[in-house]
């Protein structure tokens, strides 16, 4: 097979004996109930809508992916890029907070009673990928019915730089954002650091807090303190996790 790899943006919506199905992209911090909703911790604000996302070079970016159908149908998932072979994805089936990798870059599963499947979908751009617009499609096929939902990927000019951060724990309680929030206290914003024990790599909160780690090296590499105290200002508290967004998109433009 050729690059088809499946993935949604947006809401693609195709009709099947009456019956709806529909591929749509959220971004990392709206996480996904079995009905394939936003769950209620996640759930305030109006979500992003995700047609020409920003990725980061020699770091990970990543997605909610959520597929609909008639209950119990069986279903083929596919993921495509163009061009091929420059971005690395992985995808991952979500239940709760847990994610079960899904071999290679394509799916053939079942819509559960509530005529949804849930997906984690992670991008890693390798450091040396030219700046430049990558295409991604989510591809959903039922028989001879189909739905593709295409992202147009815009490769960053800034590169995470090495080591890492330690993968830290996430605290119970909050929406999926403040673990993100409280890495940022924790390394730019005077906050008291905490032991980072490393959390459960298959679990999506720590997959968040891996991905606020990349933003925080980016920013101490830029070593720009007004624009230091302008993220840390922001509210670490709002109710809407994307909030967080708003800093990320502001560290990497800076690293341009």
């Amino acid at each position: 097979m050729t690059a088809r790899l499946l993935l949604l943006v947006g809401a693609a919506v195709g009709t099947l004996a009456g019956q709806t199905m529909e591929a749509r992209f959220l971004s990392e911090f709206r996480r996904v109930g079995s009905n394939g909703e936003i769950i209620a911790a996640d759930s305030a604000g109006t979500p992003r809508e995700i047609i020409s996302p920003a990725i980061i070079r020699n770091g990970y970016t990543s997605f909610h992916l959520v597929v609909k159908g008639p209950p119990g149908v069986n279903y083929m998932l596919y993921l495509a890029s163009n061009p091929d072979r420059v971005l690395r994805p992985a995808l991952y089936r979500v239940t709760g907070d847990r994610l079960e990798p899904v071999k290679g870059t394509s799916e053939s599963g079942k819509f559960n009673e509530q005529g949804a499947g849930v997906y984690w979908l992670d991008i890693w751009t390798p450091a040396a990928t030219p700046v430049r617009r990558i295409r991604l499609e989510a591809q959903l096929n039922i028989g001879q019915d189909f739905v593709i939902t295409p992202l147009e990927l815009r490769v960053q000019a800034g590169v995470v730089p090495p080591p890492a951060l330690p993968v830290a724990a996430h605290k119970a309680g909050g929406n999926s954002a403040s673990g993100a929030f409280a890495l940022l206290a924790q390394t730019l914003c005077g906050g008291t650091p905490s032991d980072r024990a490393a959390g459960d790599p298959l679990s999506i909160l720590t997959k968040i807090i891996r991905n606020a780690g990349q933003d925080m090296l980016l920013a101490r590499k830029l070593g720009t303190a007004a624009t230091k105290d302008e993220w840390c200002a922001q509210a670490r508290e709002s109710a809407n996790p994307e909030t967080y967004l708003r800093i990320r998109d502001a560290i990497w433009r800076a690293s341009q």
